[in-house]
């Protein structure tokens, strides 16, 4: 199973709901075993192009928004005020992140908790404590309070060159990646959120990184003096690990699978069938959902299936096939084991 969680969030300081996401992934991180090691990296989104210095930010909302912008804001800091999210005390001047970001990802040479601090250190003071992010002596107090040096601070903020290169490549890896509104949040490359994912969400998705979880489909359809068994493993389990396979068998272990989907199928004969349920001691069993042993009789024939060494075809055969040798009256049962 996977014993690490890795959540990349791609946001901007000008965003809210990016401080509401923040918020949000806390709430379901405080709900797992501390011990399990975590890392979050905060990537840069220009989601306003604005120019050095900022602009007030009513001008600017109304402008943009239309003149209910104001109204909507409050409404929404209400909203998420009931979740313990403050975002009511916001700096009035709107700011030209680029540099914020920069040092946020300067941070990062500080190790990924230092620059989990910066980031939060910045966003709350922007939105509780009306901290101006165009200020960069702002910046450079938050910075240098991580551990960052100041020096180093300056000469990055002086290097224009710099400057423009980090904006290009912000707005060409975000098209990159496909991204086009935000927060965007991906946890271990894996299950990916787009806008302020719930609490409930986002832990649903970590319980699954961290448990792991087996499903298997099974398809049972009569052929011409046989028996369809095709069985889909479906594994939610972390991504970067390998899967150890026994060759030649219906073994097939999950062990932390890259959530791929991997497909087998055997053909029984119905003296094979019979002997597999008997072996199982579901001498008769009725595939029907409306039985009330239904779900418990199909994970113990699973189970069985998955433990036996039946023959495989070499290379899986093609979904038309399949569907062919199934014909009209198969059944699809997914069962979690």
């Amino acid at each position: 199973m996977a014993k690490s969680l890795h959540i990349d969030v791609v946001q901007d300081f000008n965003c809210p709901w990016c401080e509401v996401a923040r918020n949000r992934i806390n709430a379901a991180l405080a709900q797992i075993d501390k011990s399990v090691p975590l890392q979050i990296i905060w990537h840069p989104y220009i989601l306003i192009d604005l120019p050095e210095g900022g602009m007030p930010r009513d001008q600017y909302m109304v402008k943009r928004f239309g003149e209910n912008a104001l109204f909507n804001y409050a409404k929404m800091a209400d909203e998420v005020a009931q979740e313990g999210i403050n975002i009511k005390n916001v700096c009035p001047q709107m700011a030209c992140t680029i540099d914020a970001h920069r040092i946020v990802e300067l941070s990062l040479t500080l190790g990924h908790e230092k620059h989990d601090k910066l980031h939060e250190m910045l966003v709350k003071g922007y939105y509780q404590e009306q901290l101006d992010l165009n200020n960069r002596e702002n910046l450079i107090k938050a910075g240098k309070s991580v551990g960052l040096d100041e020096a180093q601070i300056r000469a990055m903020f002086e290097n224009k060159e710099g400057r423009e290169k980090f904006v290009q490549q912000t707005n060409i890896q975000a098209k990159l990646n496909g991204i086009d509104e935000i927060p965007n949040i991906t946890i271990n490359g894996k299950y990916n959120f787009r806008g302020a994912a719930s609490p409930k969400e986002l832990l649903d998705a970590i319980h699954k990184i961290l448990k792991g979880k087996l499903t298997i489909y099974l398809h049972i359809g009569p052929a011409k003096g046989q028996t369809v068994f095709h069985i889909a493993y479906e594994s939610d389990s972390s991504a970067n690990h390998e899967t150890s396979q026994k060759q030649g068998s219906g073994h097939e272990y999950m062990n932390d699978l890259n959530s791929v989907t991997r497909w087998r199928v055997s053909l029984l004969s119905d003296e094979e069938r019979l002997k597999v349920l008997q072996d199982a001691k579901l001498n008769d069993p009725t595939f029907d959902e409306r039985n009330a042993d239904f779900v418990t009789k199909m994970k113990v024939l699973m189970k069985h299936i998955v433990d036996q060494d039946f023959k495989y075809a070499e290379q899986p055969p093609s979904e038309a096939s399949i569907r062919k040798k199934r014909k009209n009256t198969s059944s699809k049962i997914g069962i979690v084991i």
